[in-house]
């Protein structure tokens, strides 16, 4: 048996008759073309769907920076917490400070926040992990640095990380500085904890089921972080999920050619199953499905125009799935399983 390139249209067969011996009678040639019936649109036809399983993703770390900041040294901190918490963060929650909506010295701001919170409230330090001013200025938050428990959530703060924006935020609206480096923040934690920013989870703490990336009037009666902020929650989490795309994958060379395919995925978001689609009668060879940290976390061979994918054995999240067709051209979506 011989396998023939699919480029091949004609083929000769020769025998050589080399013992003296009579040929062989009744030989035969069988062509044959293992090509899959096809539908009446063309595309080829499966008849079981084809599975994604989970893999352990690979090894590696979080490529989104920590952005630049205010220490808490600049900034005047008088002391920390003498024994501060430590716990695994799951939720980020977006706060406003409800105070001056202009300063010439936004530090001296933050210092006043401190000295309300430890003088007046009594607590051991700033409430916030991190602070934002208009000019979208970072500031150092509770000493403790990464995954030190603060006290802004609804004394719930177990497995949260709180982002003051520095206003009244029912009253102005957050600048677009301030709003882009509150992405920039949220993208390097959600990338150093494995959070999905466009998914919601049940926080153990307050056993409420928040928005990953959350209001602090999620977690009790309060108007924080302010509407004019808390209307923009949605649009700073999809800011967040390209924050991290953008840290994580690259276009090679093979990418350039993806504007010859348009790459349908439908439905999407998807739960149990999707299909796959590549315009201009792409033939898919390989699927390949990762995480926002850029992880392969799953992946599979195939040969079709078009397949059905089921995807129940993978955990729900938002992923980026990469398409390759038989001439190596590359096509990456973005996916959500729910």
């Amino acid at each position: 048996m011989r396998q023939l390139d699919a480029k091949v249209r004609c083929v000769q067969v020769k025998m050589i008759h080399s013992s003296g011996n009579s040929l062989p009678a009744g030989v035969n040639i069988n062509l044959f073309n293992p090509v899959l019936p096809q539908n009446q649109d063309g595309a080829m036809l499966q008849k079981d769907p084809a599975t994604l399983g989970p893999l352990k993703p690979e090894l590696r770390s979080c490529p989104c920076p920590l952005p630049g900041m205010v220490s808490r040294t600049t900034w005047g901190a008088p002391r920390p917490c003498a024994s501060p918490g430590y716990a695994t963060v799951t939720h980020l929650v977006v706060h406003h400070s409800a105070g001056v909506n202009t300063a010439t010295n936004w530090a001296q701001v933050v210092l006043s926040i401190w000295d309300f919170h430890v003088n007046t409230r009594e607590y051991c330090d700033v409430a916030y992990n991190y602070l934002i001013d208009p000019n979208g200025v970072l500031y150092e938050g509770r000493s403790g640095g990464n995954n030190v428990v603060g006290a802004h959530f609804c004394a719930t703060n177990t497995g949260t990380m709180g982002v003051c924006l520095l206003g009244n935020f029912e009253e102005v609206q957050p600048t677009d500085a301030m709003l882009n480096k509150l992405a920039d923040l949220l993208a390097w934690k959600s990338c150093n904890s494995n959070i999905d920013p466009l998914l919601k989870s049940v926080h153990s703490r307050s056993n409420l089921d928040l928005n990953h990336v959350c209001g602090h009037r999620d977690g009790c009666s309060t108007l924080c972080p302010g509407e004019n902020v808390y209307s923009k929650l949605a649009a700073v989490r999809s800011k967040v999920v390209s924050n991290i795309q953008a840290c994580n994958f690259t276009v090679g060379t093979d990418d350039l050619h993806q504007q010859d395919y348009i790459l349908s995925i439908i439905p999407n978001p998807a739960q149990q199953t999707f299909r796959l689609e590549l315009s201009n009668g792409g033939r898919i060879t390989q699927i390949e499905l990762y995480n926002l940290m850029g992880q392969r976390v799953s992946g599979l061979q195939f040969d079709a125009l078009s397949m059905q994918v089921q995807c129940g054995n993978v955990p729900r999240g938002t992923y980026v799935l990469r398409i390759v067709d038989e001439e190596r051209k590359v096509s990456a979506k973005q996916i959500i399983l729910q």
